[in-house]
């Protein structure tokens, strides 16, 4: 994840999103140890892509929230929460002033947010 936030490649991050869903549902099944929680890497990554274009990722956004609303009703401490939430909070924020191309965001992303 560093090197797709570092120079914000679209395909570095769409690598790095797979790779993390995948460790997302490996997790569910065994422990892995990880430097930061999973769930919180996924929701960033999912954060730079939707700051890299919002075209083909309208999925994505619903998605985050879902990842969004785990992470809230999980025990992770607030130190390791605040970063992707705030991320997600940012993406979203600018969606809005960008109108959704002219849609709404759905009742869940405003919850998550």
């Amino acid at each position: 994840m560093l090197r797709a936030e570092e120079f914000r490649q679209l395909e570095d991050v769409k690598c790095c999103i797979l790779y993390l869903r995948y460790l997302h549902g490996q997790c569910r099944e065994l422990p892995i140890d990880f430097p930061r929680p999973i769930m919180a890497v996924l929701v960033n990554a999912l954060a730079v892509r939707w700051e890299l274009g919002p075209r083909g990722a309208g999925h994505g956004i619903e998605e985050t929230a879902d990842f969004c609303h785990e992470l809230l009703d999980s025990d992770i401490s607030i130190e390791s929460l605040a970063p992707p939430i705030l991320s997600f909070v940012g993406v979203v924020d600018a969606r809005l002033q960008a109108s959704f191309e002219g849609k709404y965001p759905s009742e869940k992303v405003i919850r998550a947010t």
